[in-house]
């Protein structure tokens, strides 16, 4: 179903890209390949259940020592320290939150793609 919507979209997908900052006005791309752009989101589209259902799981377990002892091993003692400043997470899914609004206001543009990657790991998302 997916794949027929965005088959009528094609041919738009220049405007899209220009519209969404991926291409500039001298039509020149911003780093991000859009060639295969219907596919990726086909992709992502599929594993919106499996992420959904990890979520909930998250969502019903209280974060454990070791999960708090590998944050400050992988992620390091500042992004730990931010977390213990905060109101204590009653759940897995909101120390996740926490990490990811620190990695969003406070690493470095060109480190944040990294941390996300060690939080998604970490919460195996």
């Amino acid at each position: 179903m997916l794949k027929t919507a965005w088959k009528n979209c094609e041919p738009k997908v220049d405007l899209m890209a220009y519209k969404f900052g991926l291409v500039n006005e001298h039509a020149q791309a911003s780093g991000i390949i859009v060639d295969n752009l219907i596919e990726q989101v086909e992709a992502t589209y599929e594993q919106i259940p499996v992420i959904k259902q990890r979520i909930e799981i998250l969502q019903n377990f209280e974060p454990t020592e070791v999960l708090t002892e590998q944050i400050t091993k992988q992620l390091g003692r500042g992004i730990s320290d931010y977390v213990e400043e905060q109101e204590i997470p009653l759940n897995q899914w909101k120390l996740y939150n926490y990490l990811t609004y620190y990695i969003s206001h406070n690493v470095e543009q060109r480190m944040r793609a990294q941390y996300q990657m060690k939080v998604s790991r970490l919460f195996e998302l």
